[in-house]
């Protein structure tokens, strides 16, 4: 699932200035650094998608998890998982200066969790 795209930056949403997708012992991290923001626009938070790594020519088997935080530093961990290859996605919501709302493109990476 390398080349999930989770979000398609809808509306001129920004991608991350940076990204950290990180796998662990029974854990998944995204964190994101936020890009500079034009005038009137603000975060109203990051998402971090997991998804367990699979064939996508196949029929999906498995749980999509989705978390988000609202605070810089934007973290977002996913626990409890098994050990395995994760497909870990991160990327930014966003309250254009017209009031739309404004999805940024994500950051991805396969990560192997222990």
């Amino acid at each position: 699932l390398s080349n999930l795209a989770v979000s398609t930056g809808v509306l001129g949403g920004l991608a991350p200035a940076g990204g950290s997708l990180t796998g662990g012992s029974g854990t998944a991290t995204v964190a994101l650094t936020a890009p500079g923001l034009p005038d009137g626009w603000s975060i109203v938070r990051a998402v971090g998608v997991c998804i367990e790594d699979q064939n996508p020519a196949m029929p999906f088997a498995g749980t999509v998890r989705v978390s988000d935080d609202t605070s810089s530093p934007y973290s977002i961990q996913f626990s409890g998982l098994t050990a395995g290859n994760y497909s870990l996605s991160g990327y930014f919501v966003y309250q254009r200066a017209d009031g739309k709302t404004a999805y940024g493109p994500p950051v991805t990476d396969v990560v192997a969790v222990s």
